[in-house]
């Protein structure tokens, strides 16, 4: 009798570790199955909250607060760093993408009349302006300036904080989005040829280097690491400023937007799961 006991536990203990990690409940953060979500030790799952909603952007802002764009209200959403709802405003039009500016204030691309709309970091109206053409991306460098990828004839715009239009560069490519380092080098990641694309300020070239499969957005870290998200394999691959490949992590669900926090902890806005998950590189 303690032989078979010992043989049929030996036989659940098996049959668990064969399992994927959500059939076996242990505990800890779970996901939408019930079951716990399986931590990669390159990216370590360290929070995550419910969002109403899609979420189609997501940015994060100096002081640690974020900012997802839904857009089946045409809404902006504020939260702290670890979740907490702060606010929220309505936005006149789908919205594109998302960003932050240094001093806090919130930039959107209105896609549906091609404007870039300005926010206080609580929703109050700033200005905007038009851009020529539907846009992949929107990002905003150390000085202020803001830099949109503009897909239908695939070219980066330049422009001051309030709008003024400074410059324009060429790619090759339908580009899914855009971030810029603090040294104002600016990174788009090409999605026809599976590609990120590495500019100075003004266009210069400077560097690319290939990844692998269909990039739902691209983000940069406060060290200057660049983080892309991959949805095809759903997984965030990092590298270093010149392409160095660093590592990578999976996560479990369909990513529209990436931003990476002042302390280094990884956001993405989950469309899949409404929600946004939190990593820590």
């Amino acid at each position: 009798m303690a032989t078979r006991t010992r043989m049929a536990l030996i036989g659940i203990l098996i049959l668990c570790v064969s399992l994927p990690l959500a059939a076996c409940d242990v505990g800890g953060i779970s996901n939408q199955a019930g079951g716990p979500l399986q931590l990669n030790p390159e990216g370590s799952l360290v929070a995550e909250w419910a969002v109403e909603g899609s979420p189609d952007g997501i940015a994060v802002g100096p002081q640690g607060d974020v900012f997802v764009n839904i857009n089946h209200n045409w809404r902006v959403v504020h939260y702290s760093a670890d979740g907490e709802y702060l606010g929220a405003w309505a936005c006149d039009g789908e919205v594109g993408s998302i960003a932050v500016a240094p001093d806090g204030t919130v930039y959107v691309n209105i896609n549906h009349n091609w404007r870039v709309v300005h926010y206080t970091a609580a929703g109050e109206y700033l200005g905007e302006w038009a851009c020529e053409g539907e846009a992949g991306g929107i990002a905003v460098g150390p000085q202020g300036d803001v830099f949109v990828n503009i897909n239908h004839n695939w070219r980066v715009a330049h422009y001051t904080a309030s709008g003024e239009y400074l410059g324009a560069w060429s790619y090759e490519g339908e580009a899914a989005g855009i971030a810029v380092d603090s040294q104002g080098d600016v990174f788009v990641n090409i999605n026809h040829n599976w590609r990120v694309a590495r500019y100075s300020a003004t266009g210069e070239f400077l560097g690319q280097w290939s990844y692998e499969g269909e990039a739902g957005g691209l983000a940069v870290g406060p060290q200057g690491d660049v983080f892309v998200n991959i949805n095809h394999n759903w997984r965030v691959t990092r590298y270093s400023a010149t392409g160095e490949f660093l590592g990578q992590w999976s996560y479990d669900g369909e990513a529209s937007g990436i931003a990476v926090g002042p302390d280094g902890r990884v956001y993405l806005a989950d469309r899949a799961n409404n929600r946004v998950q939190v990593f820590q590189p």
